[in-house]
């Protein structure tokens, strides 16, 4: 029970720290003319029917964070990643961000934040020139596109008058991770900033613990004949990109765990790949490093298991958590149903399949 100001204060503090986006509204995106996602929080699980909106809400705050910074520390460029994603083409077709390719109408995405304030961007037929900050780039390669390197602008300093330069900071280092990137390891890239700090021994044991077996270390080297991350295991060197797509799966979504820290982090389907009990553990984590890191997380899933696991997961880790039931009608429009931890636990416990909680709205 907190019984002092000191100690309301700092639960406050915490609390906001931990909900950097409280609210997305959408207006006019790919297949969601008006919709808005509410109460969010720390760990957010996104569930509905195939077409139901959830990856669309994923790709809107990649499209948010563009706004700020055009690039992620992967050198992803964010329009592109949101348009080929799904779909490998070999141009990118913007007019496919608007919802049934009507470009006359604006992109509008509004953004409750955690300390009160609302940014609303909007993206015209020019996408790119309708960018506030497009040309922010916050990679790690060039010292010239760091963060620190961006504040000194004046679209920078503007924005953070008006909505600080925390959150304005914590919005720009958004990032996406979903199954595509099995095929594309990219924690390779990162991986010379996670050794700096030993970051890469964390992934090590996490991995260890995780799968079952034994790794000596992790190392970036020439493997034949390409740079790749390569796994020392007890009897043999193994390129990591050889080994099963559920582990590469989860070595690129904790090296962003471990080496993000103090943004949202958006990850398509956690379970592909992984088997029941890898997933349970997997997701244990993911947990623990949010709290760890202070990341938001955004989760996608078909998953019963998953929700399971992290409706446990929740509970012991002290994480709060809530689950968002997602609908799309034919005219495009989102609705959204919020449920706390408690409340979907107590869902599965009388047989009420929140996956399935459509079916109940229509009885209604």
């Amino acid at each position: 029970m907190l019984n002092c100001p000191h100690a309301i204060i700092s639960w406050l503090l915490f609390y906001m720290v931990n909900t950097m986006l409280r609210s997305l509204e959408i207006q006019n995106f790919k297949g969601i003319k008006q919709g808005k996602i509410d109460d969010l929080t720390q760990v957010n699980i996104l569930v509905g029917r195939n077409n139901s909106g959830k990856s669309t809400i994923l790709d809107a705050l990649v499209l948010f964070r563009c706004a700020l910074a055009g690039r992620d520390y992967l050198e992803t460029d964010g329009v592109e990643q949101v348009i080929k994603r799904r779909v490998q083409r070999e141009r990118a077709d913007f007019e496919e961000l608007w919802f049934r390719l009507d470009t006359d109408v604006p992109i509008i995405l509004s953004a409750a934040l955690a300390q009160g304030a609302t940014l609303t961007e909007e993206w015209g037929r020019d996408l790119r020139g309708t960018m506030r900050c497009g040309s922010l780039e916050w990679g790690i390669r060039t010292n010239n596109n760091s963060p620190r390197h961006q504040q000194s602008t004046g679209e920078w300093l503007k924005l953070t008058e008006t909505i600080g330069e925390v959150e304005a900071s914590r919005l720009a280092r958004i990032h996406l991770v979903d199954p595509n990137g099995i095929h594309a390891p990219f924690a390779e890239k990162l991986w010379a900033e996670l050794v700096k700090d030993r970051k890469d021994e964390e992934i090590r044991k996490i991995l260890e613990t995780i799968y079952g077996f034994t790794i000596n270390y992790i190392t970036s080297m020439r493997f034949p004949r390409e740079e790749r991350l390569v796994a020392a295991l007890p009897e043999a060197g193994i390129a990591v990109d050889w080994l099963g797509d559920g582990f590469r799966y989860a070595v690129n979504i904790l090296a962003l765990g471990v080496f993000l820290q103090g943004t949202a982090l958006l990850v398509e389907e956690l379970e592909t790949h992984q088997h029941p009990e890898s997933l349970r553990k997997l997701t244990e984590t993911l947990f623990e490093l949010a709290k760890q890191q202070d990341l938001q997380l955004f989760l996608t899933t078909h998953s019963i298991e998953l929700i399971n696991y992290a409706l446990e997961a929740a509970e012991e880790k002290d994480v709060d958590l809530k689950l968002h039931h997602l609908n799309l009608d034919q005219e495009g429009t989102l609705m959204s149903t919020p449920f706390t931890r408690p409340n979907a636990q107590l869902m599965l416990d009388i047989g009420h399949d929140p996956r399935l909680h459509y079916k109940y709205i229509k009885a209604q």
